[in-house]
């Protein structure tokens, strides 16, 4: 015998192994109909719509090379030479029960898989220094270690958005991060040509999952450069809100 070794188990625990390697198996395909099949983010299509996407994101931006906000060459970089769908994959949530899926988006060679990158470099160093903005659990210690002479009836409070990069309101995300964007002299798009860009990015955000096409119609999808700008701008946005209503 030597234990540890799959060629030397018995028959029933090889057995065992492969039921469940068959049973994760079909989860898969389950978890992502379920996920896909929520027709208030994603709407299933007849066909695929990529072309006319990028129809769609070469008018907007020799649109804005044509301003004068951009250059030719930049342009002509934002745009995809071979378009195709995102595709659609899930990472299980380990820490939940029955390990619901997180969608993402694979967007390498789509038609709009420049345009994120693009406005990251646009808005995360305004985003950056947003009053709320934590960048990771090391800055979040450093925060907290800030804050002094709290009261002792203080209580420190957390919260979490169930699935925020899908429940994202589009409209107000966009508004949000267009009131952060201070344009630069020079060649850079206005905060109206940004909008665009971002609801080019939003609203075109096509994916195939088997042999099903989808569009994804509300929120960002994990995987895009641009969805950590939405949920940090549509929360600083919130928190400035909430306290105006409580003074």
């Amino acid at each position: 015998m030597c234990p540890g070794f799959p060629e030397c188990r018995n028959d029933d625990n090889a057995d065992e192994d492969q039921d469940e390697r068959s049973t994760e198996e079909q989860k898969e395909p389950e978890e992502a109909n379920r996920l896909l099949g929520n027709t208030q983010h994603y709407k299933l299509l007849d066909s695929d719509p990529t072309q006319e996407i990028t129809q769609n994101v070469k008018r907007v931006i020799q649109k804005i090379v044509s301003n004068g906000s951009i250059d030719r060459k930049l342009g002509q970089n934002l745009l995809e030479n071979y378009p195709k769908p995102g595709r659609f994959y899930f990472l299980p949530k380990i820490h939940k029960e029955s390990n619901p899926g997180r969608p993402i988006k694979s967007g390498n060679g789509t038609a709009t898989e420049k345009i994120p990158k693009f406005v990251d470099l646009l808005i995360q160093p305004l985003v950056s220094a947003l009053p709320s903005y934590v960048q990771d659990t090391t800055d979040f210690i450093r925060k907290i270690g800030e804050i002094k002479n709290l009261p002792l009836s203080s209580l420190l409070v957390s919260l979490d958005v169930s699935s925020s990069y899908t429940n994202i309101p589009n409209e107000e995300g966009i508004s949000a991060c267009t009131k952060a964007f201070k344009p630069k002299r020079g060649k850079t798009p206005t905060k109206k040509e940004l909008a665009e860009l971002m609801q080019l990015t939003l609203t075109n955000n096509n994916l195939v999952f088997g042999n099903k096409h989808y569009l994804q119609i509300h929120g960002t999808a994990m995987g895009t450069k641009m969805y950590r700008l939405l949920p940090t701008s549509l929360w600083e946005t919130s928190r400035k809100n909430f306290y105006l209503d409580k003074t």
